[in-house]
C-alpha cells in the first residue's frame, strides 16, 4: 500500500510539472508566419500558425524595436530557416501605409499623429520653415505670416519682444 501511495504522489508531481511544448530545432524550407510569444535578450520565441514553437533571432537588417512592437501589438512576423537556426525576416503589414497621390502629395491620416525625434524636427516648404529642437526652441522662418483666428489669441510669456 505504501508503494501505491508513493507512485500516486510521483504521478501527481509529474502532472504538476506541466512543461511548455518543446521549441522546434529546425524549420522546413520556406517562409513561415507566426507571432512572437516571448523575448529573452537577443532571441525571440515565435509560435507559428501551425502551433510549432521556434526560437529565432532577427535577420541583420531587422531592427529589434520592430520586433518589440510586433510582440506588443501581436502582429504577424515572418520566419525562415537560416544558416544557424530560425531567422525573423520582418513583419507582415496588415494596415494601410501612408497614401502617395499621383501629384506627389503624401497623406497620413489618423485619430492622432505623433512625430518624435531625438534632436529636432523641421518642416520646410520653399523659403518657409518651422523648426523644433530638443531644447524646446521653436523657430518659424518665412517672408510673411498671417494668423487667421476665429476666436481669442492668447500669448503667455515672461517676455515679449517686438522690434
Amino acid at each position: 500500500m505504501a508503494k501505491a501511495a508513493a507512485a500516486s504522489r510521483t504521478r501527481v508531481r509529474a502532472a504538476a510539472k506541466v512543461s511548455e511544448p518543446p521549441v522546434a530545432a529546425a524549420l522546413a524550407p520556406g517562409v513561415h508566419p507566426g507571432r512572437i510569444e516571448v523575448r529573452s535578450r537577443d532571441a525571440w520565441r515565435v509560435r507559428l500558425l501551425d502551433g510549432t514553437l521556434v526560437r529565432a533571432r532577427p535577420a541583420d537588417e531587422v531592427e529589434p524595436g520592430l520586433l518589440d512592437e510586433c510582440f506588443r501589438a501581436r502582429r504577424t512576423v515572418l520566419v525562415a530557416a537560416g544558416p544557424v537556426g530560425a531567422v525573423i525576416l520582418g513583419a507582415l503589414q496588415t494596415a494601410c501605409a501612408p497614401v502617395r497621390e499621383a501629384d506627389g502629395t503624401l497623406r497620413v491620416r489618423g485619430r492622432r499623429v505623433e512625430v518624435q525625434a531625438d534632436e529636432g524636427i523641421e518642416l520646410r516648404v520653399g523659403a518657409s520653415a518651422i523648426r523644433l529642437d530638443q531644447r524646446g526652441v521653436i523657430k518659424m522662418v518665412g517672408n510673411r505670416m498671417t494668423l487667421d483666428v476665429a476666436a481669442v489669441v492668447r500669448v503667455l510669456s515672461a517676455l515679449v519682444e517686438l522690434p
